[in-house]
């Protein structure tokens, strides 16, 4: 399942790259790409949710498509890496410590500090609320439980060129 607010969703290649994990405080660790575009550019996803295995499976697919992870558990850490980290893009779960999902997202996009065009996407199961995601300003919705091309589809819609891997 994929909704993002009127945007033309487009498919891109995934390649598989090895990906290295290094912790930061407050998050539980930050996975890096061991290779990248030749210009350098990567985008870098903060992730934040407590389901891990199904975390861990989006996580491998973004630094599989070349791209920095950053992953939390709580609102408040999401909310606070934002801030320090300036993520390229943010996935939230609806479920979260501290702030649930709803209000990070809230939180984002009342801060002046956070570019207002930062996509926040929401992993959700078939019981989302879609009024209230558009309420908090979410950028979209994908299924916890998903197709790899849906993840795909998303950063090609909602992130720049210069931020997608390209091919090497």
């Amino acid at each position: 399942m994929i909704w993002t607010r009127g945007r033309k969703v487009l498919l891109c290649p995934v390649t598989a790259v090895t990906a290295v994990f290094r912790t930061v405080p407050g998050t539980r660790g930050i996975r890096d790409v061991s290779r990248r575009r030749s210009n350098g550019l990567t985008a870098r996803i903060l992730i934040a949710g407590v389901n891990s295995a199904l975390l861990d499976v989006l996580a491998n697919e973004l630094t599989g498509a070349g791209h920095e992870v950053i992953e939390t558990m709580s609102g408040q850490d999401a909310y606070e890496t934002t801030l320090s980290e300036s993520p390229d893009m943010v996935f939230l779960e609806v479920p979260l410590p501290v702030f649930d999902g709803y209000e990070t997202c809230r939180m984002i996009r009342n801060d002046p500090d956070i570019p207002a065009t930062l996509p926040v996407v929401f992993l959700v199961t078939d019981d989302v609320d879609e009024k209230r995601l558009e309420k908090v300003g979410a950028t979209g919705m994908i299924s916890v439980v998903h197709q790899a091309y849906e993840v795909t589809d998303l950063l090609a819609a909602h992130l720049s060129p210069e931020t997608l891997p390209g091919p090497d």
